[in-house]
């Protein structure tokens, strides 16, 4: 089943996230293991809608880190007149 989410994950996001958000789709598995449903096609389906999530976590989280930048870029000169 790896393979199958970690496939799913690389054709949206691209290789160089798709490891970890892989990652943490099976930790978050784990965590909820008892909510997995016990039919394999259910289960496979319920893996994917996680790795889902936990693409989209990673998107906002990424913004937001786009944002942090921005805002320290506004105020650097700030930063460094004070500095002087």
């Amino acid at each position: 089943m790896y393979t199958d989410v970690l496939r799913f994950v690389q054709r949206r996001t691209g290789p160089e996230h798709a490891e970890d958000i892989v990652h943490e789709a099976f930790l978050v598995t784990w965590r909820r293991l008892d909510d997995l449903p016990t039919e394999h096609e259910d289960a496979r389906a319920w893996m994917f809608a996680v790795a889902r999530n936990c693409m989209l976590n990673n998107v906002r989280g990424e913004k937001r880190q786009g944002t942090l930048v921005v805002r320290i870029a506004a105020h650097a000169s700030t930063f460094a007149e004070a500095a002087t």
